[in-house]
């Protein structure tokens, strides 16, 4: 073989080498680029599963902190009632001892 063509197949083998190694480049690129949009997604879905569960914790504490709030004023109430019926008694039994 000549040297002519010992040197053109040495510069095809490079320029196959070369065209090699950017097909790789481009899909590793490729790859990586899908790696983070699959990334990003899992993150968004993520980030938006923690919103919806901080908003219903939010939401039960709200309506825990309104039932203990009613409970509370049914049991202020209760008490106002019970204290006005005590003096009602009280007073009953003054106005009765006195006659």
């Amino acid at each position: 073989m000549s040297s002519e063509q010992r040197q053109k197949q040495a510069k095809e083998r490079r320029e196959e080498r070369a065209k090699y190694i950017e097909q790789q480049t481009q899909v590793q690129a490729t790859k990586k680029a899908q790696w983070l949009e699959k990334e990003d997604r899992a993150r968004r879905l993520r980030d938006s599963q923690l919103e919806e569960r901080r908003k219903r914790l939010e939401q039960q504490r709200l309506k825990t902190e309104k039932r203990r709030s009613v409970l509370e004023e049914k049991q202020r109430q209760k008490l106002e009632k019970n204290k006005v019926r005590d003096r009602m008694v009280l007073w009953s039994a003054i106005r009765t001892s006195d006659h």
